[in-house]
């Protein structure tokens, strides 16, 4: 029997709020379903996630890394350890608190005393791998992999490059470069790194991780049995968790550099995903519908004609466009939303470089229900060819079986 032990940075459940924890969820849960498999998880897990806890996980045992609930000890916790959080030469990369990590500490620690020995570890996103000393000094003969969701000081170069206050710009230069830094160096540390598209696998290869340590396995996305019904509709969708920074304030982008400026005001926007940061509440109106989270997101893309991915910040591929191209849906989207998904444009989707772009390829798609259908046709063949998650899951498990033998 193989041991698998998973270090994350957030809890994975099936109905995770964002698209890591549900990849990470089914990757970890095929792995148990396996008969020579056992694993474990040590995550950290946030307060609205407690409820998560008193599920029965019959697959594998869960270590979970908690804040306190007392207020009074959650403050000291967070007062003792702050400057881990803004300090932008954080050895590791200014991400989770110190107390976090000592906690990590502690629960590794604990699991070695008690005689358990992973023959392989899993560290999951950046803010974990970064920790790679660490749980190598605790466990030196385990395999380790490095789990990279996205190349996190690409992300950080291109807050970076947007940034506008010139002490806040010296601020995030100088946290990219210490990322840059210490992202590669701890790559460079694991056994297997894993990402999820082959434009990540050639920046790192770029910047020193060979080719043949690195394996490619594709994210998990929703994949309904039926396919896009909004053919001829007159809504444009936007969708995503719009509490976070690259959804909401592309959002906002796209309501004042293009949205605004299409004349036909027949058009309506759905912003659909849970958690909408209060900035994006303030442009709601008749025709912008801020939904916050719904149960059924493919019925609220079935209202709309297509489906835009204008994102100006983040990194790594999104799963929200593998969603869309699979679902059949018309895609809109600028560079940063469709890298590493080598789908061709005017074909399986749009692209659009500029807000004039975006722009005028609402109209045209509007317009042509012809277009439409044809790239949803062109966009479910892609999906059916292209994404093939039991493929990649394979991929994955055989790269671990070949590296513990």
């Amino acid at each position: 029997m193989k041991n698998i032990l998973y270090v994350s940075m957030c809890l994975p459940y099936q109905a995770a709020s964002h698209a890591g924890g549900k990849t990470v969820f089914f990757y970890m849960n095929r792995f148990a379903g396996e008969n020579d498999i056992k694993v474990k998880v040590v995550c950290k897990v946030r307060e609205s996630e407690r409820g998560e806890l008193l599920k029965q996980y019959d697959r594998y045992e869960l270590y979970p890394i908690c804040m306190p609930t007392d207020k009074i000890r959650r403050l000291f916790a967070y007062a003792g350890s702050g400057w881990s959080k803004v300090n932008p030469l954080n050895r590791y990369g200014n991400t989770l608190t110190a107390y976090i990590y000592a906690k990590f500490y502690d629960m590794l620690s604990h699991l070695k005393e008690i005689g358990f020995r992973p023959d392989a570890i899993i560290l999951e996103w950046t803010e974990m791998v970064l920790y790679v000393d660490k749980v190598k000094n605790l466990f030196p003969d385990a395999y380790i992999v490095a789990s990279e969701h996205d190349v996190k000081f690409q992300s950080l170069y291109r807050k970076y490059a947007l940034e506008k206050n010139p002490v806040k710009r010296i601020y995030r230069y100088i946290l990219f470069k210490n990322m840059e830094e210490r992202e590669l160096d701890a790559l460079a540390k694991a056994d297997l790194v894993v990402v999820q598209s082959e434009k990540d696998k050639a920046i790192l290869e770029d910047n020193g991780i060979p080719s043949d340590k690195q394996t490619v396995i594709l994210p998990f996305y929703m994949n309904p049995a039926s396919h896009w019904s909004g053919l001829g509709t007159c809504n444009i969708a936007m969708f995503g968790d719009m509490g976070r920074e690259e959804n909401y304030m592309s959002a906002i982008w796209f309501i004042e550099n293009v949205f605004d400026y299409i004349p036909d005001k027949g058009i309506g926007f759905y912003i659909i995903g849970g958690r909408p940061d209060k900035k994006l509440l303030r442009y709601q109106s008749e025709r912008i519908i801020v939904t916050g989270f719904v149960d059924d997101v493919f019925a609220y893309l079935d209202k709309c004609f297509c489906m835009v991915a204008p994102l100006q910040l983040g990194a790594g591929i999104k799963v929200k466009c593998l969603e869309a191209i699979s679902y059949g849906m018309p895609l809109l989207a600028n560079q940063v939303a469709i890298e590493g998904i080598d789908a061709r444009d005017g074909e399986d989707f749009l692209f659009c470089e500029d807000a004039e772009s975006f722009k005028n390829n609402v109209l045209k798609l509007y317009r042509d229900v012809d277009l439409q259908r044809s790239l949803s046709r062109h966009a479910i063949s892609y999906g059916e060819i292209r994404l093939d998650l039991d493929k990649s899951y394979e991929i994955y498990v055989g790269k671990l079986r070949e590296g513990w033998s």
